[in-house]
């Protein structure tokens, strides 16, 4: 999802990629989603920005609580690079 919309200047891109891309979150999904969505995740985060942070946020942190080794990694694979594009 994440490769796809980086390919489009933030005018071009529906608002509800960004929930569709929050609801991954929410209930039971495969370990196999939850990693792509921590893959993606800075993509989501490159295209959106900081302004929408806040809307990320909360699924950032459901990521971070799962008990999966793979996800947990990837997700601090790319800590470095979040946390340029959201800035002090």
């Amino acid at each position: 999802m994440a490769k796809f919309l980086v390919t489009l200047m933030g005018n071009q891109i529906n608002p509800q990629f960004l929930d569709l891309f929050v609801s991954i979150g929410n209930g039971d999904k495969t370990k196999e989603l939850l990693f792509q969505c921590a893959y993606n995740f800075p993509g989501i985060v490159y295209v959106f920005g900081v302004t929408r942070w806040n809307d990320l946020k909360e699924l950032y942190q459901k990521l971070l609580k799962l008990n999966e080794v793979s996800i947990k990694r990837t997700l601090a694979y790319s800590l470095h690079e979040i946390c340029k594009m959201l800035g002090k």
